[in-house]
């Protein structure tokens, strides 16, 4: 599945470490290939770090993960049948090099940031920081919060998006889900027919960072899957911004019975 094809929602002790590899992160772009259908999201939970890898091709895949500049190993394989989704752990890669990540059969899906301990521990919540694919970046100002993993087909997804008072609007998509409802206390929520535009630059109710609330009816699906939750959030006085691309996973309806 492509990323256009998929379901658009609305969607310090690292020290030098960490400076060097955005850095580099910066002057070679980083992300990961969207055409190549293996889609990775980090999440956080309790301090601990672990991705969802979800394989959309034909074909069994297995991941490897490498320092960029060393060439290192750090970990894998991990394997991931066609069509499926594992979870793992990526604890080892905290505080790591900027990562390169590959298939087993040395095709290479591109480069990601490695995993950054946030302040913030949440025992009840799952936490995102970075996109998609590393899509938009790596960002603590701003993430995304669930309550759990993995939904239930044709059950109600939750998602509560922490956007810092200091940045532009937020532009949601529509896209392939109309009945999406989006409410924030503390901001206006414009309703188009193809968008919802929150006003951050001028709130109901000024505050140092804004919690918006996205909510959906998962759909009905035969595999566990992931689909896009993709946003827009513009930098205030700035023409650019960047996009808080998050993957979901559902379960499939057989898996529930």
């Amino acid at each position: 599945m492509s990323r256009r094809s998929s379901v658009l929602v609305w969607v310090l002790t690292l020290g030098t470490l960490v400076l060097q590899n955005r850095v580099l992160a910066a002057s070679i772009g980083v992300g990961l290939d969207w055409r190549k259908n293996v889609f990775i999201q980090e999440y956080w939970k309790d301090g601990k770090v672990s991705y969802a890898i979800a394989n959309k091709t034909d074909t069994d895949q297995a991941i490897l993960v490498a320092a960029s500049r060393t060439g290192e190993g750090l970990a894998g394989p991990w394997k991931v049948k066609a069509h499926s989704l594992v979870f793992v752990d990526a604890s080892a890669l905290v505080g790591k090099d900027l990562l390169r990540i590959d298939l087993e059969n040395s095709d290479s899906l591109g480069l990601m940031n490695s995993p950054v301990q946030p302040v913030e521990s949440q025992k009840t919540t799952i936490l995102s920081y970075y996109g998609l694919n590393g899509s938009g970046g790596l960002h603590h100002d701003a993430w995304m919060e669930q309550d759990a993993l993995t939904f239930l087909p044709e059950s109600v997804v939750e998602l509560r998006l922490r956007i810092p008072g200091s940045k532009g609007p937020l532009i949601l998509k529509k896209g392939d889900i109309p009945d999406i409802e989006v409410s924030c206390k503390t901001l206006t929520v414009d309703r188009t027919d193809n968008q919802i535009t929150l006003d951050i630059a001028n709130p109901v109710v000024a505050q140092d960072a804004h919690i918006v609330v996205v909510k959906f009816k998962a759909p009905k699906v035969d595999k566990e899957t992931m689909l896009t939750v993709d946003t827009w959030l513009w930098e205030r006085g700035k023409q650019g911004g960047y996009g808080i691309t998050r993957g979901v996973v559902i379960k499939s309806a057989t898996e529930t019975k």
